[in-house]
């Protein structure tokens, strides 16, 4: 019976084999290719962009808040009720205290002290220069931030001023970046 099924397996005609195409003839499956070198630039290209913008939008900003002039903080009789805060009439608070306010709620922290003048009392937690060549002093708040005050760059007060010292400082309040942040500032 195996050699009957053999003799019909060798008389049943088969379809001839087609012949082996060579490697270089071969379809093959697309598969993307990526070249790593054009990735990381685009990668670098976007960075550096991004950075740019940043540090726009950090110059736009301090040319638009340094825009009010001192002559803004002096007391007039033509002043309205919402801009009569003047440098002669700041409001007294602790780094700590401005800092725990604005913590709580910010937008009631802003009712009270945002574009108005404040002498800040605290100890100096860092010192420093920003982005633009503003000095500024931030001092701490008992937090991982605390209150950042900044100074005008013609100004070499903190030169004279050490981490851990206890100072007072006069400025603007801008509200809260991280940092309560306190501008046009001068040490008391």
């Amino acid at each position: 019976m195996i050699t009957e099924v053999a003799e019909v397996a060798a008389a049943t005609p088969q379809a001839p084999k087609a012949p082996a195409l060579p490697q270089s003839v071969r379809p093959q499956a697309a598969t993307p290719q990526v070249n790593l070198q054009q990735l990381k630039g685009c990668l670098v290209i976007l960075a550096v962009l991004g950075g740019f913008a940043f540090v726009m939008h950090l110059f736009q900003r301090a040319t638009s808040s340094s825009s009010t002039t001192p002559s803004s903080y002096t007391s007039s009789s033509t002043t309205t009720s919402s801009s009569s805060d003047t440098y002669s009439s700041p409001i007294s608070v602790s780094a700590d205290q401005l800092y725990r306010e604005y913590s709580d709620n910010e937008i009631a922290a802003d009712t009270t002290y945002k574009n108005k003048s404040v002498v800040v009392s605290g100890t100096v937690k860092s010192l420093g220069k920003d982005i633009l060549g503003s000095p500024y002093v931030v001092l701490d708040a008992g937090f991982l931030f605390g209150v950042q005050c900044v100074f005008s760059r013609s100004d070499t007060s903190l030169a004279r001023v050490s981490k851990g010292d206890s100072i007072s400082v006069r400025g603007r309040v801008s509200g809260k970046m991280g940092n309560v942040v306190v501008r046009d500032c001068a040490l008391e």
